[in-house]
């Protein structure tokens, strides 16, 4: 699932937007194993990433090309979004 989501980002040909920085089932399945005790996000391998994205807005910034890309590294499985169940157990 997780490389699925890698691919499918990498891939964008426009700027990615913070839906797109996180894997959303991911997260569910990690919430939904943090609540029956078990931590499974230390076992993805391929959770923290550089994904290639452009800017976000290239009007305002008008010195960088706009086939510039950037790689920005990523946590697909934030651990913000886990820290309400690890604290529950």
């Amino acid at each position: 699932m997780i490389d699925g989501h890698i691919h499918e980002a990498r891939y964008l040909k426009w700027a990615l937007t913070t839906e797109h920085f996180v894997c959303e089932p991911a997260i569910f399945l990690c919430s939904i194993a943090l609540k029956h005790g078990i931590d499974v996000k230390p076992f993805i391998i391929n959770s923290r990433v550089k994904l290639k994205t452009r800017t976000q807005s290239p009007a305002d910034r008008p010195e960088l090309p706009s086939t510039k890309r950037f790689f920005v590294p990523v946590d697909l499985i934030p651990d913000y979004m886990l820290e309400p169940w690890r604290t529950e157990n």
